[in-house]
């Protein structure tokens, strides 16, 4: 009976060596980054005013011309907000990003939530997500102010029409 027990013990033994040096169990299981539903984050929601902060009504742009783009944004209570988890924020048509952008993003009593970043000629950037929203699962809102340009953009090569 005893040597049976040890067969038995040996030749598991020999298959967890097998499959831990075929990787099969030592794979780390990473949780895979979410895209957050957020309220305020498309081009249609950008509040935009020129640099004085004036309002520019119905899209009034001029080419080349420098414009602060505003969003107040809001994530639903309950949805699960993780490390790492993005948004989408999109640009007013007719806008783009003139610099790389590294924006800290904070909710409306001043937490920093996230990281904003954007490239140079780009359209839309993405919001990465610190932990704090985890833990917090109602009243999540705040606001994204930064810079852009008007004109048409071709990705990292920007251009004014």
């Amino acid at each position: 009976m005893r040597r049976k027990t040890r067969t038995v013990l040996w030749s598991l033994l020999v298959a967890l060596t097998f499959l831990l040096a075929g990787g099969f169990l030592t794979q780390s299981i990473s949780a895979q980054a979410d895209t957050v539903p957020i309220i305020g984050l498309t081009g249609s929601d950008a509040k935009v005013t020129d640099l004085d902060g004036s309002p520019i009504a119905g899209g009034q742009v001029t080419n080349g011309q420098s414009y602060d783009v505003s969003y107040t944004w809001g994530i639903r209570d309950g949805i699960p907000v993780r490390s790492g988890d993005t948004a989408v924020v999109s640009l007013p048509s007719g806008m783009y990003a003139a610099n790389d952008m590294v924006i800290s993003v904070v909710d409306d009593v001043g937490r920093e939530v996230g990281i904003f970043t954007i490239k140079a000629g780009e359209t839309s950037g993405i919001i990465t997500f610190s932990d704090l929203l985890g833990t917090i699962a109602t009243n999540r809102a705040g606001t994204l102010t930064f810079m852009v340009k008007a004109g048409e953009s071709s990705g990292n090569n920007a251009q004014s029409k």
